[in-house]
C-alpha cells in the first residue's frame, strides 16, 4: 500500500525500494536527498486519515530496529511496509467497529487458497455463491479460522446450508482447480492487478473496464484502499458526466 502511494505519487522506483529496505526509513530520514519522497508520504498517507510525519517515522525506525519480522515469504519487512501495515490493520479494527465487525487478524493465511476458490463454483450451483463467501469471510476475519483450511471451507458451506458430505467429496477431486490458477494468471497478467481489494466504477455510458470485454474511456479504477473522499470524488465525477448535456450532431452538408 505505501510502496502504491509513493509510485502513484511519482516518487523515482529507486527512493521507494531504498525506503522500503530494512533500515531504509532511518537512512531516509538522515539524508535530505529523500526530503521529497518523506514529503510526498506524508501527503499520500494522510487521505487515508493517519499522515505519516517526520515524527511518526523516527519513532517508527527506533522502535522496530531490533524487531526484525519476517514475512511468510521468507523476507525480512522494512519499517516503512511495517508501519504501513499496522497502519492499515489499526484503520480497518475501527471501520469495522463502527459497523460492528469485530476483526481479529492473527489468523493464519495461505497465499493461494485454491480449494475455497474452487468451492465458489460448486456454491454456485446452487445459488449460495455469495452466501457461502460472506459465511466464509465471518470466520476468516472474526473467528481467526484459516479460509483456506478444508474445515473452515466446509463449515462455511454447512452453515449456508450445503451438504458437508457433498462438499468434502468435491474438495477430494480436482475440478475447477485448473480455472482457479488461470485466474490467478490472467488477473495479474492480463487485467494488471496487483494488489487488493481492486475497485473499477463505470457510468452507464462507459460499461466497461480491465474485467470486460473490450476496455473502453471513462472508468475509474481503484487500487488498494481508498478513503471515502476518494470514492465520492469518483462518484461524482461519474455523475457529472453523466448529467452533462450531449451535443447534438451536426448536419451533414448536402453535396
Amino acid at each position: 500500500m505505501v510502496g502504491r502511494a509513493l509510485a502513484d505519487a511519482g516518487v523515482p522506483p529507486a527512493d521507494v525500494e531504498a525506503l522500503r529496505a530494512p533500515g531504509g526509513l532511518a537512512r531516509a530520514l538522515a539524508d535530505r536527498r529523500y526530503d521529497r519522497a518523506l514529503q510526498t508520504l506524508e501527503l499520500a498517507s494522510a487521505s487515508f486519515g493517519r499522515p505519516l510525519t517526520r515524527d511518526v517515522l523516527r519513532r517508527a525506525a527506533e522502535r522496530y530496529e531490533h524487531e526484525p519480522v519476517v514475512s511468510a515469504k521468507g523476507r525480512t519487512i522494512g519499517e516503512l511496509d511495517r508501519l504501513g501495515g499496522e497502519s492499515a490493520v489499526a484503520g480497518l479494527a475501527q471501520l469495522g467497529s463502527s459497523v460492528d465487525v469485530p476483526f481479529d487478524f492473527d489468523v493464519q493465511f495461505e497465499w493461494h487458497p485454491v480449494d475455497s476458490q474452487r468451492f465458489l463454483f460448486y456454491a454456485g450451483r446452487s445459488g449460495k455463491q455469495e452466501a457461502f463467501v460472506t459465511a466464509l469471510a465471518k470466520r476468516h476475519f472474526e473467528g481467526r479460522q484459516a479460509a483456506g483450511a478444508r474445515d473452515t471451507v466446509l463449515d462455511a458451506a454447512a452453515d449456508v446450508g450445503l451438504d458437508r458430505g457433498a462438499a468434502a467429496a468435491f474438495l477430494d477431486g480436482d475440478e475447477h482447480r485448473d480455472d482457479v490458477w488461470r485466474s490467478y494468471a490472467e488477473t495479474v497478467g492480463k487485467h494488471g492487478v496487483h494488489s487488493i481489494p481492486f475497485f473499477v466504477f463505470n457510468g452507464p455510458s462507459t460499461a466497461g473496464g480491465t474485467f470486460r470485454r473490450g476496455a473502453c474511456q471513462g472508468e475509474y479504477a481503484v487500487r488498494g484502499s481508498a478513503s471515502a473522499q476518494e470514492f465520492l470524488t469518483i462518484f461524482e465525477g461519474i455523475l457529472r458526466a453523466e448529467t452533462r448535456p450531449k451535443r447534438a450532431p451536426r448536419p451533414r452538408r448536402r453535396r
